[in-house]
């Protein structure tokens, strides 16, 4: 929720899933992949469990019935799946966040599965993407004070803040945010295959528009079925940006004739 208050602040369109089940999660990217066909810029956030099996990272929604490490396939989302759902958006520049490392929701842990995220490489097939990671692989992320955001988030807020917000500005301040808070027991990790000078969280342009991100908080102490879907939409002045200007924001494509006129638009989602 924080997060996505930041970025609707920073000028952002956001569209908000909490306490998420699986089906509302799969109905969210599907609507996301819609939205943002053809866009500039996407991200994509989450914060709940997350849970790495044989090299392969998932994340958990509230309502999975995980036993064993078999159930992941049926009960819970492959980080994989979200790569997809931003190619097929064919967006030239993509962003997940994953605050997920923070404990193992299966009863038992089995061989070949480890606790949060392992770092994965970026497939060939989606060039201009990055993922930031909580922690680095074998570390665990750590949680806030009791109802408040983990110390990544928190962190991430800060970074969010500062005058700087390219998206390698952002990364310096929070890996040094987090290492520090942490004594180093926790360290943000990133893999990427982007310019990431080119990413902005910020206009720089009042013709820059920022149109949608799509935020999935779920709490882990809640397992609740309750929908929360905040659309805003922020209409900024439509006229066609310099073809050469460095595109800053998270643009999305709205339901107008915006994209026939080719206009540059970014878009983000946040779990």
């Amino acid at each position: 929720q924080d997060i996505a208050n930041k970025l609707k602040e920073l000028g952002w369109k956001i569209i908000l899933e909490k306490n998420a089940t699986r089906r509302n999660l799969n109905k969210a990217l599907q609507r996301f992949e819609s939205e943002a066909l053809n866009t500039k810029k996407t991200i994509i956030f989450y914060a709940g469990h997350g849970i790495e099996y044989l090299g392969k990272n998932y994340i958990i929604p509230t309502d999975s019935l995980l036993e064993s490490e078999l159930d992941l396939r049926f009960e819970a989302i492959s980080v994989d799946e979200l790569l997809e759902t931003v190619k097929r958006t064919e967006s030239q520049l993509n962003l997940l966040i994953l605050d997920s490392c923070r404990d193992n929701p299966l009863p038992n842990k089995k061989r070949g599965l480890s606790r949060g995220l392992t770092v994965q490489s970026i497939p060939k097939n989606n060039i201009g993407t990055a993922i930031i990671y909580a922690a680095a692989p074998g570390q665990s992320a750590q949680d806030g004070p009791p109802g408040e955001n983990s110390i990544f988030s928190s962190e991430l807020l800060k970074s969010l803040n500062a005058p700087d917000l390219s998206l390698p500005a952002v990364y310096s301040n929070l890996l040094s945010g987090v290492s520090k808070r942490t004594k180093n027991q926790q360290i943000p990790w990133k893999s990427s295959s982007m310019d990431e000078r080119t990413f902005w969280f910020m206009e720089l342009n009042k013709h820059d528009k920022a149109e949608l991100i799509l935020s999935l908080d779920l709490d882990k102490e809640t397992i609740s079925e309750e929908k929360i879907l905040q659309f805003i939409k922020n209409e900024i002045n439509q006229k066609p940006r310099k073809q050469n200007y460095p595109n800053p924001i998270l643009e999305s494509i709205e339901h107008t004739e915006a994209h026939k006129s080719k206009y540059w638009t970014q878009s983000g989602l946040l779990f």
